[in-house]
């Protein structure tokens, strides 16, 4: 019983050993402002993306998968906003391929 018992404990050990991750040195900086821009041009960014892949719009499809991903690479909110707002506008443009 007791051998059994400590070899549940080394596997919980090992188990937790496992898990530990090292952050030290890593900062994440969530807020809240930052969370809600995020989610919103991401959810703009999958709507471009389905509906340019339905309509085989490539710069649309485009937008929307930049607009998805952009949030990851940038910490500014204003810059968030600039350029989601960006992304937002540009397949709206009228490009020189498109007739």
């Amino acid at each position: 019983m007791r051998s059994s018992l400590k070899v549940l404990d080394r596997l919980e050990e090992t188990r937790h050993r496992k898990l530990k991750l090292p952050l030290e040195g890593y900062r994440l900086d969530l807020d809240w402002n930052s969370i809600l821009v995020s989610l919103i041009f991401s959810g703009v960014g999958f709507v471009y993306f389905s509906y340019g892949k339905k309509q085989s719009h490539f710069v649309m499809m485009l937008c929307g998968l930049s607009l998805m991903f952009y949030s990851y690479f940038v910490d500014s909110i204003l810059w968030a906003i600039g350029i989601g707002v960006a992304l937002s506008v540009a397949p709206f443009f009228r490009w020189p391929s498109q007739k």
